[in-house]
């Protein structure tokens, strides 16, 4: 039997973490009437750079700490065993260097963290997006221009929904759920992704690049984040962020 509206708590972090989506958009094509809503109705995804050097910096220190307890036990393995662990400490520090820095952090951000202003990275009608549309975010660029000096940590998603309804069936009131850092906590917080080295910005300085957003070999629930950045005229750089 065909439904009038949909009502659905969908959304993961970043929005589409944990591709709860793909279940709702099928239930839409089997279920709601041509008339009908969904709600929420719309999804909109933004981007930001921040600076929290405190924050970075954590992170910075306890890769550094690991890879130090690292060669100590490999220091202890060839003093007292003669056994040489040297061969695996390429492995380690990728291991250490991809959980502490190229991971995303669930965060509350405040307001003064943000700088510039956020960009929209991906739009989605819930009443009529595909299961494509929540795939992947394919080479989505963004340009960012720094309003003052400042040090760049790393950049940050997060998301709004409204609850429109749809072109058949409006409703009287728009309401916007936000989990942007002006709303304070949220169960979604914000999804941070710092640099391995910061960047020093001056007035007018441009970060520009782009986001690619995909699905997870070892788990297609969950995504990888592809960041893509460069500083004005500098030669961009490429890094691959782990959604956990």
């Amino acid at each position: 039997q065909k439904v009038d509206i949909i009502i659905s708590e969908w959304m993961g972090y970043l929005l589409m973490r944990e591709s709860m989506l793909d279940s709702v958009i099928r239930a839409r094509d089997r279920w709601l009437k041509p008339e009908g809503a969904m709600f929420p109705s719309h999804a909109t995804m933004y981007w930001a750079a921040i600076s929290y050097e405190e924050d970075r910096l954590t992170k910075v220190d306890e890769y550094t700490r690991a890879m130090n307890d690292w060669d100590r036990f490999a220091s202890d393995m060839i003093n007292v065993y003669n056994v040489d662990v040297s061969v695996l400490t390429k492995q380690y520090d990728k291991e250490q260097s991809d959980y502490y820095t190229y991971s995303s952090l669930w965060t509350e951000l405040q307001v003064e963290h943000v700088i510039g202003q956020p960009v929209i990275i991906k739009q989605l009608d819930l009443n009529t997006c595909t299961l494509a549309d929540s795939e992947v975010l394919k080479h989505t660029p963004y340009e960012i221009v720094m309003p003052f000096p400042v040090t760049i940590s790393g950049f940050a998603g997060w998301f709004t929904v409204d609850f429109n309804g749809s072109a058949g069936s409006p409703v009287a009131k728009r309401v916007v759920l936000s989990t942007g850092p002006e709303v304070g906590y949220t169960h979604w917080g914000q999804q941070v992704f710092y640099l391995k080295d910061s960047i020093q910005a001056s007035f007018n300085t441009k970060l520009h690049g782009n986001v690619t957003l995909f699905r997870q070999e070892k788990n297609k629930r969950l995504y990888n984040l592809t960041l893509t950045n460069a500083v004005d005229n500098e030669e961009p750089l490429t890094a691959t962020y782990e959604i956990p």
